[in-house]
């Protein structure tokens, strides 16, 4: 994938990539492998397995790529709930606004504010899974990865009204 990726796009490889999460080949080490990995750090094995499954291109952008894969292994073995809300799924499983707002709020203008916000897609991600959650990853991976900015800010307008909402009782 391309910097250029389209939202069109994002849905696609993230249908790929939850079906390869899903799939009863992907052993238990491999995914224990992804849920152990921390951005900043290089990806491991098992997400270039997964990725390589999925897509011909080099996965970029790589950290980006890489939060996603793993937040998919937090929620094996349903990783991918399509039409879910991510922002509905995070409020339903009891993220408090203060932590929803660090992860829709950060910035990413450097790599350590890159690496903060993976963190907190991460964090939201087990809150979802302790919760019994899951949720379309089209808007989170849209919101880090798509080449349009008015794409980006789309995304992130969906998460938090859908937050919103949820957490209204509407």
């Amino acid at each position: 994938m391309t910097a250029s990726i389209s939202t069109a796009d994002i849905g696609q490889t993230i249908a790929a990539i939850a079906a390869r999460m899903s799939a009863p080949d992907l052993s238990a080490v491999s995914a224990a492998e992804l849920r152990r990995w921390q951005p900043g750090e290089p990806p491991p094995m098992a997400f270039h397995v997964v990725w390589a499954s999925v897509s011909e291109e080099d996965p970029q952008p790589l950290q980006e790529w890489a939060a996603i894969v793993t937040g998919m292994a937090l929620l094996r073995p349903d990783p991918h709930r399509a039409g879910r809300c991510f922002g509905r799924a995070i409020a339903a499983a009891g993220c408090s606004d203060a932590r929803f707002a660090r992860f829709v709020d950060a910035e990413a203008r450097t790599s350590l504010e890159r690496e903060s916000r993976l963190r907190e897609l991460l964090r939201l991600t087990r809150i979802a899974a302790i919760g019994g959650e899951r949720f379309d990853w089209t808007d989170p991976a849209a919101m880090l990865v798509a080449g349009d900015e008015a794409d980006r800010r789309a995304a992130r307008t969906r998460i938090c009204v859908g937050f919103v909402k949820a957490s209204s009782g509407r």
